[in-house]
């Protein structure tokens, strides 16, 4: 299930970002061509890194503030000494 959570904000917005993008406008103002292709590069960098690590910074935050399931009980029993 997390995986469709993912989609319902990725896809749109991945969408979104490829009509900005696509859709032509009037500028009025000279940008670099190279500044353009970094901030194109630093966005999908920081896309691609927090999908990757997302999952696993969400499950650190969980055990941090301790919103995660409660460990398992340790057993008090005394190992099997049949050895």
């Amino acid at each position: 299930m997390p995986i469709q959570r993912w989609f319902r904000w990725v896809v749109p917005g991945t969408v979104g970002l490829w009509l900005v993008v696509a859709l032509p406008t009037v500028a009025y103002a000279y940008i670099d061509p190279g500044a353009g292709s970094m901030v194109w590069q630093v966005a999908m960098a920081g896309a691609l890194t927090a999908a990757y690590f997302g999952r696993r910074i969400l499950r650190w935050l969980g055990t941090v503030l301790g919103l995660g399931r409660s460990p398992a009980p340790e057993s008090h029993e005394p190992p099997d000494a049949t050895r």
